[in-house]
């Protein structure tokens, strides 16, 4: 694309990767409405089953396929859906020689809804992806759990090896011309012959051995997706920066960040989780001496508070009291001192006195929740300093990831030149101007 197309869009590639839904997901959900039709049932890792789709693409190998099907009646079935016509006259040619090849289940342009192709990838022991070039099936197989045999050949063996499927080996590659965007490019050479000497070594495998490597797999893909979604929200967070230098990365490390979630879980335990905000205040009854911050004690008489859709209580009055430890008291304090700093590094301030209170806070998504009040819904535009005249600056420091953990929620900052719009994720601080509140998320 850069070289042959002249980037006309100055684009920069950071990261790739196949972004195909499972399909595997749609059929779990269809069985919830109908069991009958898409309940998928338990895979047989001893009697083994295989599959392989290639839509209309001729570059899934079909042809070869095939071919070492035809020429092992031993081997066990394999259901083939195709819609190219290379294929179709190769399975009739091997009806035609007098080879009836009674273990293939062959489909020619037959349409699988999703849910459907998704209940066979559930059900089937194996799933052959022997492409010549590169393909998205051998993906989705792994998502499904099924063992994947495939091609020894990039990028297929990129995240398939022999302990996580099956790589056809001894495969050649050969270069058909210059790379163009859906050009030429690299094929392999994916003989009948390799195939029938993969399935050969699946078959010597136990059943243990089997479901080992498809387990492996399995688990591989979830882990490859779980990256390609912090790589894309680590990249978004990277042009974010440029057009927002009051945004700081890596605020807290991730250890204080699962420490910071903690207090909020021990502290909102047992209040609603049906929809909307949960704030709790673990310091109100704190006073500091000597120092607006660095030194704080505690009262006898010591105010805590949760607030969700069913009120206010007090979390030190409650029966029986949340009890939090000094650790977990020292971690916040040191928390809200670093935000504290932070805030007079960006506005060169000499001098920023702590206004108590401070709080977490937990959004729940639900579109059957009711909002109490106009300030549950945090949406609204507002000025935070006309809504309380005593805060003169904060900062959020988010403890949940954009596109990982939830999506919408986004906020929005409305300034006179621009608006700037964040993606929370773990450990980021928005430090900005005249707002009213310290939320953590």
């Amino acid at each position: 694309y850069d070289r042959d197309d002249n980037n006309r869009r100055n684009t920069s590639v950071y990261y790739t990767s196949h972004t195909t839904s499972d399909p595997t997901v749609l059929t779990k959900e269809a069985a919830k409405v109908d069991p009958v039709t898409y309940s998928a049932a338990p895979r047989n890792w001893e009697n083994l089953t295989f599959f392989h789709a290639n839509g209309h693409s001729t570059l899934k190998n079909t042809i070869e396929l095939l071919d070492c099907w035809s020429s092992r009646p031993d081997f066990p079935p394999i259901s083939i859906y195709s819609s190219d016509g290379g294929s179709n006259d190769t399975y009739w040619r091997h009806l035609r020689d007098g080879r009836p090849m009674l273990n293939v289940q062959y489909h020619s342009g037959v349409f699988v809804t999703p849910p459907m192709y998704g209940k066979m990838m559930l059900e089937t022991s194996a799933i052959v992806c022997p492409s010549i070039s590169e393909g998205y099936g051998s993906r989705l197989a792994r998502a499904a759990g099924a063992l994947v045999l495939t091609t020894d050949g990039a990028p297929m063996n990129e995240f398939i090896d022999e302990a996580s499927g099956a790589l056809i080996t001894g495969v050649g590659a050969r270069w058909t011309g210059d790379k163009t965007m859906m050009g030429p490019g690299t094929e392999f050479n994916v003989e009948h012959e390799l195939i029938c000497d993969t399935v050969d070594r699946v078959l010597a495998l136990t059943p243990a051995e089997r479901s080992t490597r498809a387990a492996n797999g399995q688990t591989r893909y979830h882990e490859q997706q779980a990256y390609f979604k912090a790589a894309m929200a680590k990249f978004r967070r990277l042009l974010r920066r440029e057009l927002t230098p009051a945004l700081r990365d890596n605020f807290v490390s991730p250890a204080v960040v699962d420490a910071l979630r903690d207090i909020a879980d021990h502290g909102m335990q047992g209040r609603s989780t049906l929809g909307g905000p949960t704030i709790m205040d673990i310091n109100t009854g704190m006073y500091s001496v000597d120092h607006p911050i660095r030194r704080w004690e505690f009262t006898s008489s010591c105010i805590g508070y949760v607030k969700d859709g069913n009120g206010l209580i007090n979390l030190y009055r409650q029966d029986p009291p949340v009890q939090f430890t000094t650790e977990q008291y020292t971690l916040y304090r040191d928390v809200i001192e670093s935000i504290r700093l932070a805030i007079m590094d960006e506005f060169r301030l000499s001098t920023l006195y702590f206004t108590a209170p401070t709080f977490l806070t937990r959004l729940i998504g639900n579109a059957s929740w009711v909002p109490q009040e106009m300030h549950d819904e945090y949406w609204h535009a507002h000025v935070d300093k006309n809504n309380t005249r005593h805060y003169d600056y904060s900062g959020l420091l988010y403890l949940a990831d954009y596109g990982v953990e939830f999506t919408g929620g986004l906020f929005a900052f409305l300034d006179k030149d621009k608006n700037t719009t964040v993606e929370p994720a773990r450990g980021i601080s928005g430090i900005i101007k005249l707002c009213g509140y310290l939320s953590i998320i």
